[in-house]
């Protein structure tokens, strides 16, 4: 099992290497209230639209024990120094199929089964078929945990491990349509890692399908970011963050690892995950007084322009394999390398 210590600041090398610096941010109120008391709150919306900054401290929203965390722009998430092409290596991309029915609404799961793509396949709106590069099964034992303190130390009283997930998504960059809603997300265990079926609630047992309507048929659910007091929840995301290919990533899931409690570490793990639901119901002047409702009143202005459904590119689920270094970094490594090598090299005077 892979452990990153996300506790210590950025600085030397072997905090470029090993750490980001992070600290857990305050339980978010999960459940939302509006000044009209006319008005029924059935999902809560979590704004993680602001633009990162280096003065401005990341957005993040905690759900079921789970933190939903927008990078820092400095941070080597955000700085996209474990993105672009080689080295995001995603196990699931989703995306939904182009045939006259899309609704800017996709979903989709790893798997290594191969039960066929499109709205009309098991695997939902999978961007490939399973047992791919691209969409393939996991082990618990494969998945980093992170080492989170409260206060950003690297030792307290207050510290968690999770399992950290890592999400690129793909919209388009303009002001109106770069938004994306995540709607659920699940994980599931098994003891096999080629399950293609799904169904609604309730028709698949064994599986634990509590606060929410998808079920994967011989798998037993472990993690539901809507199982909070309050109900339903959806996280808001804006491409334009880290708009482009390597620019940084834009969501960092992290999971409790006592979610897993009893589940052996060969166990293979299922992301399931829906984009797009949320669509154009939090556009301001939609009608409503307040279409939507965060922990903290209505949603900005600024939130409020965005259509969050799903119609661009594919959305990519990841975990941290490894952490290239930095240019610089890798110098400054290299540097001192060369250095000791002189060193022994040098002839004794006498």
């Amino acid at each position: 099992m892979t452990t990153i210590n996300s506790c210590r600041l950025l600085g030397s090398l072997a905090a470029v290497i090993a750490g980001f610096g992070f600290s857990l941010p305050a339980n978010a109120v999960s459940s939302c209230t509006t000044p009209d008391a006319s008005v029924t709150i059935t999902t809560c919306f979590f704004d993680l639209t602001a633009a990162p900054s280096t003065t401005q401290s990341p957005t993040s929203a905690v759900l079921n024990g789970g933190i939903f965390r927008v990078p820092a722009i400095d941070s080597e998430l955000g700085q996209g120094f474990i993105v672009g092409t080689g080295v995001f290596q995603p196990f699931l991309r989703i995306q939904e199929q182009g045939n006259g029915s899309a609704d800017g609404i996709e979903s989709g799961f790893n798997t290594d089964g191969r039960a066929g793509v499109g709205q009309a396949a098991k695997e939902l709106d999978n961007h490939d078929k399973g047992g791919t590069n691209w969409n393939h099964s996991i082990k618990l034992s494969d998945i980093p945990t992170i080492t989170v303190c409260d206060g950003g130390g690297s030792t307290g009283s207050n510290c968690h491990q999770y399992y950290e997930f890592l999400l690129d998504i793909n919209e388009q960059g303009n002001d109106t349509n770069a938004g994306l809603s995540l709607d659920e997300f699940k994980l599931f265990v098994a003891g096999v890692g080629d399950i293609t079926g799904s169904s609604a609630k309730g028709s698949c047992a064994p599986d634990s399908t509590n606060g929410g309507s998808f079920a994967l048929c011989g798998a037993t659910e472990v993690y539901d970011m809507d199982q909070t007091p309050g109900g339903d929840a959806s996280l808001l995301l804006d491409y334009r963050n880290f708009s482009g290919s390597g620019n940084g990533l834009d969501l960092q899931t992290l999971i409790p690892v006592e979610k897993f409690s009893g589940v052996a570490s060969n166990s293979y793990v299922y992301l399931y995950s829906k984009f797009g639901a949320t669509d154009q119901k939090c556009k301001h002047g939609s009608g409503a007084d307040y279409p939507c409702q965060t922990p903290g009143g209505p949603l900005s202005s600024a939130a409020g322009k965005l259509d969050y459904s799903a119609d661009a590119g594919f959305e990519e689920w990841s975990i941290r394999k490894k952490i290239p270094l930095p240019a610089t970094a890798l110098m400054i490594g290299l540097g001192l390398v060369m250095m000791g090598l002189t060193q022994r090299r040098r002839p004794q005077m006498v």
